[in-house]
């Protein structure tokens, strides 16, 4: 008898790690937005589809997107497209506490390839499309060592100097002071296991810090042109400073509509208390503020014509998925305490 019990349990754990990685798998970025790859990115690896294939297995090792380097390459034929990759949430995903999402490179010890990370809203609400992001306002995931570089790498692509000497003979091989260390945060493709990064680290064009309530859209680009040794020496060529994608994940596990229509002053109903926020707040512009009751990112008339045409409504009830691990070590604690009374 109590060893069928001991099967039983084990069974229905492995029934809900199962299900837990189903639910895990809704926290991935599942719309491809746009993809543009640099110069040289590394053979074989262009087809941006694979970061599905990556996050359906929930490894590293079932889909890689290389991004080649900083500038465009005309070889393409249709560079329309801003360089890099671009993927969205189907449903926004709220700015919480601590970390916000995870970025899944392929960095390795004395190896790893910048890319400056970009995040934007999707202002009607509804979550990002496949062309959502054209008239959004991006914002730079402010980077570490963003104060000690030579400029914005939004502007222009920066040098990364790298000794294969170095290297060889166990060294740093990053001899610049702001790319030496892969602890270095607010870059994709830099800490071996994934860089994870917070929204709140958002900054604007000026270098001046954002609010941002919630994003829709996560967008990569390589931050160099550099390449680490000499193509004519093919012995100890490394290649150029491409970063390299396996998939991007919201951390948090929030299934939300993150934004209610009319709801201007964000307690998740239209009601006459947002008319008096969008008047306190009157004139105001900038993403996700108080008293903008459309999501234009403006305060304006339109947004009392917002709150009277949704008066009355209620934002959907939100869900807190844990992490699988978390999960399942509850339901095995219930488990256990179970077996107490049925020994």
């Amino acid at each position: 008898m109590k060893t069928a019990l001991n099967f039983f349990f084990i069974l229905i754990i492995v029934t809900a790690w199962q299900a837990c990685q189903c639910l895990a798998d809704e926290n991935w970025a599942d719309v491809l937005c746009s993809y543009e790859h640099g110069l040289y990115p590394n053979t074989g690896y262009t087809n941006p589809e694979a970061v599905f294939s990556a996050a359906a297995a929930g490894d590293d090792s079932n889909g890689l997107v290389s991004l080649g380097q900083w500038t465009d390459d005309p070889a393409q034929g249709n560079n329309t497209n801003p360089v890099g990759i671009i993927l969205g949430f189907s449903t926004s995903i709220l700015n919480g506490a601590g970390n916000d999402i995870k970025i899944q490179g392929n960095a390795m010890f004395g190896w790893w390839e910048p890319g400056y990370v970009e995040v934007a809203r999707e202002t009607s609400g509804s979550g990002a499309t496949a062309t959502g992001w054209t008239d959004e306002t991006w914002y730079l995931l402010k980077p570490s060592n963003y104060d000690e570089l030579p400029h914005d790498p939004r502007t222009g692509p920066i040098d990364i100097a790298y000794s294969i000497e170095n290297l060889y003979s166990g060294e740093n091989p990053y001899t610049d002071s702001y790319w030496s260390s892969n602890t270095m945060t607010g870059y994709a493709d830099v800490a071996v296991g994934g860089d994870y990064m917070d929204i709140s680290w958002a900054i604007d064009m000026n270098g001046v810090a954002v609010e941002l309530t919630d994003i829709a859209y996560v967008r990569i680009h390589s931050v160099s042109n550099s390449l680490a040794g000499s193509p004519l020496d093919q012995d100890t060529f490394m290649g150029g400073f491409s970063a390299d994608i396996n998939y991007v994940e919201f951390l948090n596990g929030i299934v939300e509509s993150s934004f209610l229509t009319g709801d201007a002053n964000h307690d998740g109903v239209v009601s006459a208390g947002d008319y008096a926020s969008v008047q306190a707040n009157f004139g105001n512009v900038g993403p996700g503020i108080m008293g903008d009751a459309n999501g234009d990112g403006v305060v304006s008339a339109g947004d009392y014509a917002s709150v009277q045409a949704n008066f009355g409504n209620v934002a959907s009830m939100s869900m807190s998925i844990p992490e699988p691990s978390t999960l399942l070590l509850l339901f095995a604690v219930g488990i256990l305490r179970k077996r107490k009374f049925i020994a």
